[in-house]
């Protein structure tokens, strides 16, 4: 893993939640961008 993200998301996270309902730091960082 190269990328950092803002809350140390990690990037096999964000594939696995994008299939489920976001966990709230997902829900912030979407309302944030």
């Amino acid at each position: 893993r190269s990328e950092v993200y803002p809350i140390g998301i990690d990037p096999d996270e964000i594939a696995r939640n994008a299939k489920g309902p976001l966990p709230p730091k997902l829900a912030q960082l979407k309302k944030r961008t």
